[in-house]
């Protein structure tokens, strides 16, 4: 009873200057959840909408973080709930929410950033999968295109370097094998043909496609990341 008491305390001195919810007109509410780590209880806050869903990304009382570049510290609730209002009225959301409103081509670059950037930064990732496999295919097109520069010291824009990947066949040949693998769909070569010039078709925006395979490609797309 009480937690929740200091949640409505948190609620009623933000909630005044929370924006509704750009998707849906909807309204949002601060939320709190609890995990389990070892043996330690961490509530979690975070701002999502009452209507369709959409959420901020979860911030909690636990682990350090740094605020407006200062040193790594442990937030307070209200300091949480705070950060948690600030991303939702400046529109940043979390992955989920962010993919399910992507266009198909949005969502290709974003996959395209995800498998990038775990073999540039060496990301946890098992090298038999096919994460690890594709992520260093496509570091190979973008260090032979002179996007990524080993040893160079330089901070890459991940997307805007997956922006760029985008726009060559070639890469988008790569995210088709990888959604190809990963959906189990195990065509014969000469279907995997016809189906990587549909999906380069597709995530272009053309609209001739037979709807059964436009369908099964919307399909495919819509479980990156979720």
């Amino acid at each position: 009873m009480f937690e929740q008491k200091l949640i409505k305390i948190g609620e009623s001195e933000l909630m005044a200057n929370i924006k509704k919810c750009p998707y849906c007109n909807g309204i949002p509410k601060v939320k709190k959840t609890l995990i389990k780590f070892i043996e330690n209880d961490i509530d979690k806050y975070y701002v999502e909408c009452t209507d369709c869903g959409a959420a901020t990304i979860q911030y909690d009382t636990y682990f350090g973080y740094s605020v407006s570049g200062g040193k790594f510290r442990v937030l307070s609730e209200k300091e949480a709930i705070g950060l948690a209002v600030a991303d939702w009225n400046n529109r940043r959301f979390n992955s989920y929410t962010k993919l399910l409103h992507m266009s198909y081509k949005d969502k290709v670059i974003w996959q395209i950033r995800s498998l990038l950037a775990d073999a540039w930064y060496g990301a946890m990732v098992p090298t038999d999968s096919p994460e690890w496999r594709t992520g260093w295919e496509l570091r190979k097109v973008a260090e032979t295109k002179k996007l990524l520069v080993l040893h160079s010291d330089i901070n890459y824009d991940m997307s805007e370097v997956a922006r760029i990947l985008f726009n060559d066949i070639q890469v988008k040949d790569i995210i088709f094998g990888y959604l190809e693998t990963v959906n189990n769909m195990n065509l014969e070569p000469d279907e995997i043909r016809e189906w990587n010039y549909c999906f380069n078709r597709f995530i272009e925006g053309e609209e001739y496609i037979k709807p059964s395979i436009r369908d099964r490609i919307s399909n495919m797309l819509m479980k990156i990341g979720m």
